[in-house]
């Protein structure tokens, strides 16, 4: 017996030795470093883009904390393998607890590189702007953005700027007027700070910062299965995460935040079976809209889960989350509050894509368990070019100044079926249905959907200090349907907590 228990031991370790990534290294990145050294923790290289052109399926580059310049528009962190599978994967991480920050800033805080041009107006040179379409670089003074002018006769008020491409000259009113240099000042130099191409598979960015520049991450067409995890994406001209085009595949982005951008924290555009859950969005710049996730032109079979989307500013005509020409999104747990746009906004349109897809028709959605708090448009729209949505177990309350809590339009209500909500808005009509405001009773006996559905105050535990949580005594408590239900909610309590399911994205757990 001991000799068959001694056998089905060593058995076993040969099988994990065999499963083990064969010559899976560690290699380690500091500012200090050096890339002609041997990337040990001893030795570190100096470029994450060195690292990145090392690394092999199991291992691991882990950056010391510090600041890594990015600014040159054809430089990227490029990756040159590819890991295994899910189990072995090129991981690229920030070390320990330390802060490790990919920068496409050029750094501009000094007097003696600006030049007085008129007035409170400055100009600095030898700059190329971004590499993508010859617009305005971001610029950043004392960690905020400001506003990008199309000419420079526009630039007509403090906090603005406009970029000359001919020249390379970039003119700066900063705020509090003056020189600029006298403040700290940085300019987004560089394109995408990480770009990946099809051959890219299976790979890991985690608990980085990147900041500045055109995008943060730019995926070309037809890679997949990479994971972005407690990434801090800040002060990009355009989407901090692009899929760009078509074919991006199995892709999770988790526990993410998103701040200060100018179009989507996400654009998935085109692509399929990806996840992005727990993440934080807010700051869209003001002078541009956009909003938190985009998914668009035939992408399909997404994850929507537990995200953050709030305070985005803007102006306002995107959605929060923006669903067009899509198929087979699952909307669940996502706290959406006080935003200039649209909650969610869903709709189809081949006349703004560039390559137009088959049928650009979005459909099979499903909105469950999500609290949408104060968005200026409707909290949940559907233009023509939708069908076959579900909504259910949503809070939505607007305030009596915002659009209407639910918006269908002619073709939306193709499929359509909603019930288990709470609509609150003091005045005004709670649903636009097919041109013609209703309220929640003319709208019931009308379509004889939303049956189950209420009109009342859902109690939120303090809306002045931003807590959506339920109080005791809400009427959303207990309504829910199971069937539409996630496991978990928000906060990653079980679901149900009492005798029935709670609407909105939160449990009640006293």
């Amino acid at each position: 017996m001991q000799a068959a228990h001694r056998f089905f031991v060593s058995f076993m370790f040969l099988i994990l030795i065999a499963a083990a990534p064969a010559d899976a290294t560690e290699f380690y990145v500091a500012p200090s470093g050096d890339d002609a050294a041997s990337g040990t923790f001893a030795a570190p290289w100096k470029t994450p883009h060195k690292a990145a052109q090392q690394a092999s399926a199991g291992d691991t580059v882990y950056l010391r904390g510090g600041t890594y310049p990015i600014y040159e528009a054809e430089a990227p962190v490029v990756f040159a393998n590819s890991g295994s599978d899910s189990s072995t994967p090129i991981t690229l991480k920030g070390y320990q607890s330390e802060t490790a920050i990919l920068s496409g800033m050029l750094d501009r805080s000094d007097t003696a590189q600006w030049t007085l041009y008129h007035n409170n107006i400055y100009y600095t040179e030898g700059l190329y702007g971004c590499d993508f379409d010859g617009d305005i670089p971001i610029v950043v003074q004392d960690d905020a953005a400001l506003q990008q002018k199309s000419g420079l006769s526009s630039l007509s008020a403090a906090g603005q700027t406009y970029f000359d491409r001919g020249s390379g000259r970039l003119y700066v009113w900063a705020k509090g007027g003056g020189n600029p240099g006298l403040y700290r000042m940085e300019i987004g130099q560089s394109g995408r700070l990480i770009e990946f191409f099809p051959n890219n598979q299976f790979i890991v960015i985690e608990n980085l910062t990147l900041r500045g520049g055109y995008y943060g991450i730019r995926c070309v067409p037809g890679g997949g299965n990479r994971t972005f995890r407690k990434l801090v994406l800040r002060h990009f001209r355009n989407d901090a995460i692009k899929f760009n085009t078509t074919g991006n595949h199995d892709d999770l982005i988790e526990n993410c935040s998103f701040s200060s951008y100018g179009d989507y924290g996400i654009d998935s555009f085109g692509s399929s079976n990806q996840t992005f859950r727990r993440n934080d969005f807010t700051g869209i710049h003001s002078w541009k809209g956009g909003g938190g996730i985009k998914t668009m032109a035939g992408a399909n079979n997404i994850l929507i889960e537990g995200n953050y989307i709030h305070d985005l500013g803007g102006l306002g005509w995107s959605g929060a989350l923006e669903l067009r020409e899509s198929q087979h999104i699952r909307v669940v747990n996502n706290l959406i509050a006080r935003v200039q746009g649209p909650g969610i906004n869903i709709y189809g349109n081949n006349a703004t894509i560039s390559t137009p897809v088959e049928d650009p028709t979005s459909r099979y959605i499903t909105i469950a368990n999500n609290t949408i708090y104060h968005a200026k448009l409707p909290a949940v729209w559907l233009s023509p070019a939708s069908a076959n949505i579900t909504l259910g177990n949503n809070i939505i309350y607007q305030l009596s100044s915002d659009s209407t809590n639910l918006r269908v339009d002619l073709g939306g209500e193709t499929g359509f079926w909603s019930d288990y909500n709470l609509f609150y808005r003091p005045s005004g009509y709670p649903v636009r249905w097919l041109s013609a405001n209703c309220t929640l009773l003319r709208y019931q006996q009308k379509n004889l959907v939303d049956t189950h559905t209420l009109c009342k105050d859902p109690r939120f535990a303090s809306i002045s200090t931003g807590n959506l949580h339920l109080l005791g005594t809400s009427p959303a408590i207990d309504i829910g349907t199971l069937l539409l239900a996630p496991s978990l909610d928000f906060d990653q309590v079980a679901r149900p907590q009492g005798a029935g399911v709670d609407l909105g994205a939160f449990e009640y757990n006293p």
